[in-house]
């Protein structure tokens, strides 16, 4: 969490979301350098929040702490220069990047599969945002969300078992550091999904190279292109 926040790197000013509460210690750290009324904080469990709030507040501080879900950022306190998020991800919320001014900055553990992936630290450009991994793995519990709670004593939903074909991803079991992908939007896009997949890992060694091809031309929906080029620097 000490990497992540000088990764983060605020100016004063600043304002920042952050996305998992917890115990409220890096909210409890934020509003130290930034004053309460630039720190945000949400959290999908109602008793965390509101034993941070209460555990700041014994502190003297009194950032703003919500009961919401992480996935959806805080529109109502947006526009944000920093998002950071102590959890991972399997592809970046686009409410994140939508919520974050241009030239701000998303930093979250961002695994497409277990095991793969890791802190990535990503630029809000005019249409998308784009960054490089952390040369450090790092690893978070799953962001949970609000429509995956299951009332007590319900089944869990059955599994989809129509045949629908699946996309399979390769993934290595560390990312290389330097890997860099583009979260981004096709100016004609009319459908925003809820989440901007994404395909970060490069191929395994066991898989045959692929085959290099042009970015496509109509990207359609906001979504990732990933590239597999890592850089020399």
């Amino acid at each position: 969490m000490t990497r992540m926040l000088e990764s983060l790197d605020v100016q004063d000013g600043h304002r920042v979301l952050e996305i998992g509460t917890g115990t409220g210690y890096n909210a409890g750290l934020l509003s130290r350098r930034l004053g309460d009324a630039n720190v945000f904080s949400v959290d999908i469990e109602p008793d965390l929040v509101n034993l941070a709030r209460a555990r700041l507040a014994n502190l003297g501080y009194h950032p703003t702490l919500r009961v919401a879900d992480g996935a959806d950022g805080l529109a109502e306190c947006a526009p944000f220069d920093r998002i950071i998020a102590t959890c991972a991800v399997p592809a970046i919320p686009w409410p994140w990047i939508e919520q974050t001014r241009v030239g701000g900055v998303i930093l979250t553990d961002l695994k497409p599969t277990r095991g793969a992936g890791s802190l990535v630290r990503l630029v809000r450009s005019g249409d998308g945002a784009e960054g490089r991994f952390d040369p450090v793995y790092a690893a978070f519990m799953d962001l949970r969300r609000q429509h995956a709670a299951q009332p007590s004593g319900r089944k869990r939903p059955a599994k989809d078992r129509s045949g629908t074909p699946r996309q399979r991803t390769s993934t290595l079991t560390r990312t290389p550091h330097g890997t860099p992908f583009w979260c981004g939007s096709s100016p004609a896009s009319t459908s925003v999904p809820t989440w901007a997949s994404a395909t970060v890992a490069p191929t395994t060694p066991a898989d045959p190279p692929p085959v290099p091809s042009p970015p496509p031309t109509d990207p359609g929906p906001k979504s990732c292109w990933p590239t597999t080029m890592v850089s020399t620097r």
